[in-house]
């Protein structure tokens, strides 16, 4: 395939996926580091990598001052604003306003190491038999002080309500409420007292805490609503959480704004005094407003061919090399009738015709990053033979700033 499509590819354009995300430009990057307190010249980062267009994160923290706005963006308008309905796509902002009992430990200067940790809940245990988990609430948790809830404690109640609406509506209910399916593991949730809240399980499960926790967009994660939720305020389209952000305005199809939520448990979990979040759908304006310091950060995972071009223009971006998240794209082949495909030696030909090495170069700009002396080193399945026959589907790895994804194990039982 030296000559392919992916070939001539590879020599006109970078890849369009994951690579590199860029933080903070000109004065946007003033802008972004004064409202944290940080001086000029610290900037968040410090230069890192052979050719130095890498920033190396440094913890800025003890010269970070409160106030000003940080100005980020969301892509598009999500259906409606209640991020614990199955069909509440894209409600990025909602991670701003809820919580959950439990959520992800960000990472400290690099990326996170998938621990789990409070929110709602201070603590939990298992018993020894790992068949009831016990969670302990956090004190002094407050809702946000707007209508209806007035910045009231939150209360075990609140906790119940959230539970029982995410068992009859929630988007992953049936994996995990066994009244909603018999397999799932949840027997039951009640409180047992005003700070505690036990789970039966129906078997041994040790990860099953992790279905309380919060993970990316909050969409479909068991969240914490006041029990004003029910019918005290619209939460299609208002939002009320204990997040660190409280919801101040919106304007459907223009934007979000957010101002900080001084009640929040972690008191310095955020800085500024206000986030504002325009939707900008198009690629081509979040670039620009990046540019003009309109906005303060913009994610180029998708549009990696902008990344050295905006990096060489404006010398003071701070650019930031993703964290590794394995990744596939899948080719199905179809099994019914004659098909061609059902016959294993098909499938492995198409398999062993795929040029990976230039696939991978062309949709992830593997050369144009090292020749600006960027490394990004790659793994491929060719490099795990057994893993490149699986009977009904073939995996392509894809490239992320630091390896290529890996694939997972097929079982023996497939093995060919």
């Amino acid at each position: 395939m030296g000559t392919s499509y992916w070939a001539k590819t590879v020599t006109a354009r970078i890849s369009r996926r994951r690579a590199l995300a860029a933080l903070g430009a000109g004065s946007a990057a003033a802008a972004f580091l004064a409202a944290c307190g940080s001086n000029e010249g610290g900037g968040g980062g410090e230069e890192g990598g052979a050719s130095g267009l890498v920033a190396k994160p440094v913890d800025t923290l003890k010269e970070a001052k409160a106030g000003g706005v940080l100005k980020d963006y969301c892509t598009s308008e999500p259906s409606h604003l209640d991020a614990m309905f199955p069909l509440a796509s894209m409600n990025f902002q909602a991670r701003n306003v809820y919580g959950t009992l439990l959520k992800e430990e960000p990472g400290y200067l690099g990326p996170s190491e998938s621990k789990i940790i409070g929110d709602m809940a201070n603590s939990w245990e298992f018993s020894p038999d790992h068949l009831t988990l016990t969670f302990k609430l956090r004190d002094g948790v407050k809702w946000h002080n707007k209508p209806p809830v007035n910045g009231r404690t939150a209360t075990m109640d609140d906790i119940s309500f959230s539970l029982k609406r995410y068992e009859a509506i929630g988007a992953l209910q049936a994996l995990i409420f066994n009244s909603v399916n018999p397999d799932a593991p949840v027997l039951s949730v009640a409180a047992t007292d005003s700070k505690t809240l036990v789970v039966k399980l129906k078997e041994p499960l040790v990860f099953i805490h992790k279905y309380f926790a919060s993970y990316g967009s909050f969409t479909g994660n068991i969240m914490m609503y006041p029990k004003e939720a029910d019918g005290g305020f619209d939460v299609r389209n208002d939002m009320i959480g204990h997040g660190p952000w409280q919801l101040a305005e919106h304007a459907v199809s223009v934007g979000y704004k957010f101002k900080r939520n001084p009640d929040y448990y972690e008191k310095d979990h955020v800085f500024p005094a206000e986030l504002d979040m325009p939707i900008i759908s198009e690629h081509a304006a979040r670039l620009a407003q990046f540019k003009t310091g309109s906005i303060h950060m913009i994610d180029l995972r998708q549009n990696a061919e902008d990344v050295l071009p905006t990096r060489n223009e404006q010398p003071k971006v701070l650019l930031y090399a993703q964290d590794f998240t394995p990744r596939t794209e899948v080719v199905t082949f179809g099994m019914e009738g004659n098909s061609p495909y059902k016959d294993e030696r098909v499938r492995q030909a198409v398999s062993m015709a795929l040029d990976r090495d230039t696939m991978i170069d062309a949709f992830f700009n593997v050369s144009n990053f090292e020749s600006a002396l960027l490394d990004l080193p790659v793994k491929s399945s060719k490099d795990n033979p057994e893993l490149m026959f699986e009977p009904h589907t073939e995996r392509i790895p894809a490239l992320d700033t630091k390896v290529l994804v890996f694939l997972e194990p097929i079982p023996d039982d497939k093995k060919k």
